[in-house]
């Protein structure tokens, strides 16, 4: 047996190298951040964002990584992280980091 090489990037490097690159410049920014809900009606319901930046322990983007290009914004996943009322973007490869990071820049 042998392990492929594999042809495309995964997304835990992408999430990897831009947790690095965020921490480097001194965000406070946290990986598989999970969320229960335990007021719904069957047991709880919970979500785990990819990353999320925070500001004073607050969460104020969500960034989910996606090792393909995403074209439909409007799955159940997106419509509930958008419920909670801060921005959320993708990221698809190692390629986008440095344009996200300049977007965080911008927006404080």
């Amino acid at each position: 047996m042998e392990i492929q090489y594999p042809e495309k990037q995964s997304e835990f490097e992408i999430q990897a190298t831009l947790f690095n690159k965020l921490v480097s410049l001194g965000y406070d920014v946290r990986g598989e951040v999970t969320y229960r809900d335990l007021s719904a009606k069957k047991g709880f319901k919970q979500s785990r964002f990819d990353v999320v930046l925070f500001k004073d322990k607050k969460a104020i983007l969500i960034i989910e990584v996606k090792n393909y290009k995403k074209e439909n914004f409007e799955t159940r996943q997106d419509i509930k992280y958008r419920g909670f009322g801060i921005d959320v973007v993708y990221l698809s490869s190692l390629e986008g980091i440095d344009d996200l990071v300049s977007y965080i820049i911008t927006c404080g």
